[in-house]
């Protein structure tokens, strides 16, 4: 595993074994996509995500940056702004063909393809 820096300090014995088992963010997806989706307003911890097996999309996204940052990636949180719908929020990284971890009730949203290259394309 990548080094973690001072990311393992805030999780348990048991939450560091889930979070052992992600070698690719395609892993975090597949976990994420295994969860409920969590109606409740709010908004638990990435701990509380693995506790309960649950996650809305603000979650699912605070859990893919940590799980991401577990395997030595840098997430970064996009929250996009709807205007008839709710917000969708993603954990974005670098690297290859990828995408980005995401918890949303619409299927077709979670574990959204990233289509731009990272640079502008006018």
């Amino acid at each position: 595993m990548a080094n973690k820096g001072h990311a393992s300090i805030a999780f348990r014995k048991k939450d560091l074994n889930i979070l052992k088992r992600f070698r690719k963010p395609h892993d975090i997806q597949d976990f994420l996509n295994s969860i409920s989706y969590d109606e409740i307003p709010g908004t638990s911890s990435p701990r509380m995500v693995m506790e309960e097996g649950k996650a809305n999309c603000f979650e699912g996204a605070l859990f893919a940056a940590a799980a991401l940052r577990m395997i030595g990636r840098t997430p970064l949180i996009v929250d996009m702004i709807a205007q008839n719908d709710d917000d969708h929020v993603i954990a974005l990284f670098k690297g290859g063909n990828t995408t980005a971890p995401s918890r949303n009730q619409i299927r077709q949203c979670s574990g959204t393809e990233i289509l731009c290259s990272g640079r502008s394309e006018n």
